[in-house]
């Protein structure tokens, strides 16, 4: 899954594995093409074709029984870790909100525009709450957290659910200048599928060992001051999320494939963030119905 072709020499020194961050987003900087990537760039590699299954989670640090929630993905995960990926993302209204109660503070502000978007387009209200390829399952695209394991053990036993639908090569390129760290992701995509109506093409940053407080209520003292937070969503991009469009009713042989610099995927990252506890997803869906038809992960660094 992770084919790492050529890593770069990396000066990454003073960085720390854990990390408390109240900075939400990258900065958005126009990085012009005159700004050559050869700061210590780190390239990885990867080719993908195979659909897998993509839990969009919402959570919050002072939601009370999103831990649970949290230990059942992980679960799913180790139980399928080739097929199933979870993004958490701290969009779930007053529960995702910080604040500095002298007591209990939630200092950790990290909602997201992206996340935003998804929790106020598929009316999330319940927490923890989840989509699974943002397909509709029984008529929603919602699912409980005591469905989930249930709902994957059946979408992964089903053979046409699982069916590729596209072929995806992404080569990730991370610049570690300080002031100005980017990522830009070239792309590949090509249609396995006949596929009715328009793709995009979107990527998440997210960042994992993040040591801040949460809630949990299945403890006698329900504050933890020092939870690990993994998997946290830190931007969506293009678009906020949205996405760029590669086909329009893409037919079986269709292939988009982009050299061009300009076109590339490319994000500012915070320098707070920890490049080392990133990862990378990049999904295309359906932005007529929402669904999620592929998608990889990848690392930042490797």
């Amino acid at each position: 899954m992770r084919n790492s072709l050529l890593i770069a020499v990396v000066a990454m020194a003073g960085l720390s594995a854990c990390n408390t961050v109240t900075e939400p987003y990258g900065p958005q900087i126009d990085y012009g093409w005159d700004r050559a990537f050869d700061l210590d760039p780190v390239f990885n590699d990867t080719t993908v074709t195979k659909r897998r299954i993509l839990l969009e989670e919402f959570t919050g640090h002072k939601c009370p029984n999103c831990p649970e929630g949290q230990d059942v993905a992980k679960q799913i995960h180790s139980n399928n870790p080739e097929d199933f990926y979870v993004v958490s993302i701290h969009n779930s209204g007053s529960f995702s909100k910080p604040d500095n109660n002298p007591d209990h503070p939630y200092p950790g502000d990290f909602e997201t525009v992206t996340g935003e978007n998804l929790r106020i387009q598929y009316q999330f209200s319940s927490f923890p709450g989840g989509m699974l390829n943002r397909s509709s399952i029984q008529g929603t695209v919602q699912v409980d957290y005591n469905q989930w394991a249930t709902t994957v053990d059946a979408l992964i036993a089903d053979p046409t659910y699982m069916a590729p639908r596209f072929k995806m090569y992404l080569k990730n390129t991370f610049n570690n200048e300080v002031g100005n760290r980017t990522i830009r992701i070239q792309y590949k995509v090509e249609a396995l599928q006949n596929v009715t109506g328009n793709i995009a093409l979107v990527a998440y940053i997210l960042e994992s060992h993040i040591i801040s407080p949460q809630t949990d209520n299945r403890l006698t003292d329900s504050y933890v001051p020092d939870y690990e937070h993994n998997h946290l969503l830190r931007v969506g991009f293009p678009g906020d999320g949205s996405g760029k469009t590669v086909f329009t009713d893409p037919v079986v042989g269709d292939v988009v494939d982009i050299t061009d610099p300009n076109e590339f995927l490319i994000q500012g990252i915070s320098d707070d963030w920890v490049p080392e506890n990133m990862d990378l997803i990049v999904f295309v869906y359906n932005s007529d119905t929402g669904e999620i038809l592929g998608m990889e992960e990848m690392p930042l660094l490797n």
